[in-house]
């Protein structure tokens, strides 16, 4: 399979997934949902988490460096990182089902 063939196939996966936020399943909820995979809340909030953390400790640990605008003006750095956070678990979830419907497999070490 050629990679342009999986960026079809994941692209045609993004246009079908739909975002469900805050909907509530468990005790944590469901950040997205692409096909009938849900992306459950914790792995938004810890994927999350280690980005927020990541900058805070590039700012030299000034958090206020999360209420700054972004390069755009559209947002606050932090609010940046969790509309990035979302969009590359979504994206990861995309490129996992379509490997899994090409029968491509990563063996585990």
């Amino acid at each position: 399979m050629n990679l342009k063939r999986l960026g079809t196939l994941a692209l045609a996966s993004v246009m079908t997934f739909s975002l469900i936020g805050c909907t509530k399943k468990g005790p944590e909820g469901v950040a997205a949902k692409v096909n009938d995979v849900e992306i459950p809340m914790e792995d938004f909030y810890r994927n999350y988490a280690m980005r927020r953390d990541q900058v805070i400790m590039m700012a030299g640990g000034d958090k206020e460096a999360l209420n700054q605008k972004g390069r755009d003006g559209q947002g606050t750095t932090n609010e940046i990182i969790k509309k990035q956070t979302l969009e590359d678990l979504i994206d990861s979830e995309v490129v996992k089902q379509a490997a899994k419907k090409e029968g491509i497999e990563v063996p585990k070490t």
